[in-house]
């Protein structure tokens, strides 16, 4: 990789860009949070195949006990032999109370409910994961436009800053054959005028390079300042529609993410219908406690076992409202799956002609700078022999400029394009931030 820091600047290829920025842009790190949140409900969803497990200890303590009074014999009267009664206070259960109690509830059975719950999550993750891999395409087709234009900017700021130096020689060429009474003022003030009006379109260009590579440092997650060391070229894109047809359904991520979410909404559904079925579960209880039942002042323990079912008869429609809401968001995102679907080929189509366009601009454009070329030459030497005055040889050398930029520009519009189509065929994902 060929990467220097030369005071605190990094000089990255596109490439070297795109690799950082899938391992330190804040945007791709949000979005792995998704994941991970996704894994937490796929964690939920098997906790209800599991026991619940606790354990409690607690302590109270009452002002009030209840109390019953009993009457017992313990002798007779001997002189009228009436029986002798005593009265004797028992108390139910004691002011204060401590126990420890271990229960254990698992559900038996739920007809499926949490087969549906887990397999629901696990699609879930899955799609959230193709969304992922989606927005990590978006990015990356991001950060190639953005270098891109860094790269157009920086060598249209070259290429002005050469005419600019030949205008520096015209216009002193010009103003000592003004002194030497070959040229006249017109001629040596429009020299001048030239120069200046390119100062401010360099400036300009300048401030646009410096906010994109801001934005490019930003959304890539490196701290220090980069410098675009690749070139802007040509480079041809091969393929026909039909395999990349094929190639985009098979691949796209936004399909591939459409496609899981409607699975896991088919088995969401299965659940929520679950919740009308009646559900069997077990418990178990272990209490040691003192007092020990009513009257033993000491520790002991018992415990409790129960089989029960529970059936959710009716809840004011509350299931039935949510099966319907989501029926309605399975057929949503599966007419936007059809209506994708039966678009991509037109979109593959109109790309292809974008980019078949572009290219017969750039080689428009080449033969054009070939020509200005050869004419910016005749000028010269026409210009530097006094045949032609200087305004005749600016605009020849300014079709020449403008020539270099037209096919700068048009390198530039393909290799985007070539981007957008790259983009279409994977199934990028737009993520927020950009």
């Amino acid at each position: 990789m060929l990467l220097q820091i030369i005071f605190s600047l990094l000089l990255l290829k596109e490439d070297e860009v795109v690799k950082i920025a899938m391992e330190k842009s804040p945007l791709i790190l949000a979005e792995k949070e998704k994941i991970e949140a996704k894994i937490g409900d796929e964690i939920i969803s098997i906790s209800n195949f599991l026991p619940k497990i606790s354990l409690n200890a607690n302590y109270s303590y009452s002002s009030f006990t209840e109390r019953m009074t009993q009457y017992v014999i313990v002798g007779i009267d001997t002189v009228n032999w009436k029986p002798i009664y005593q009265k004797f206070e028992i108390q139910f259960g004691k002011p204060e109370r401590r126990g420890i109690v271990f229960s254990i509830n698992q559900n038996v059975f739920d007809f499926f409910k949490s087969t549906h719950s887990y397999k629901a999550a696990i699609l879930s993750k899955m799609g959230e994961i193709e969304s992922f891999e989606g927005k990590k395409i978006y990015l990356e087709n991001e950060i190639r436009k953005i270098y891109t234009e860094l790269l157009f900017i920086k060598k249209q700021i070259e290429i002005l800053e050469k005419t600019k130096e030949n205008l520096e020689i015209h216009k002193n060429v010009a103003k000592k054959r003004y002194e030497e009474g070959f040229a006249s003022e017109l001629e040596f003030l429009q020299a001048e005028l030239s120069l200046k009006n390119f100062e401010p379109q360099i400036e300009i260009l300048k401030t646009m390079l410096k906010k994109l590579k801001d934005l490019l440092k930003n959304i890539s997650g490196i701290e220090e300042d980069i410098e675009p060391i690749d070139s802007l070229y040509f480079e041809k894109f091969e393929g026909n529609i039909d395999t990349l047809y094929e190639k985009a359904l098979k691949e796209r991520k936004d399909i591939l993410n459409m496609e899981k979410n409607l699975e896991a909404l088919k088995e969401i559904i299965e659940v929520q219908k679950g919740t009308l079925k009646p559900n069997l579960f077990f418990s178990y209880q272990y209490q040691y406690s003192r007092p020990y039942g009513f009257f033993q002042d000491k520790w002991g323990g018992y415990y409790t076992l129960l089989f029960g079912i529970s059936w959710n008869i009716f809840d004011g429609f509350l299931t039935y409202g949510n099966i319907k809401k989501n029926k309605a968001n399975y057929n949503y995102l599966s007419k936007n799956l059809e209506f994708i679907k039966r678009n991509l080929k037109s979109e593959i189509e109109n790309s292809l002609k974008i980019l078949e366009t572009n290219e017969k601009i750039i080689e428009a454009q080449i033969e054009n700078v070939k020509l200005s070329e050869k004419a910016l030459k005749i000028a010269k030497t026409q210009y530097e022999n006094g045949w032609i005055s200087h305004v005749e040889y600016m605009d020849v050398e300014i079709s020449n400029l403008n020539a270099k930029l037209s096919l700068l520009k048009a390198i530039k519009d393909y290799k985007i394009s070539k981007i957008d189509l790259i983009g279409l065929i994977k199934g990028e994902i737009k993520m927020g931030g950009l």
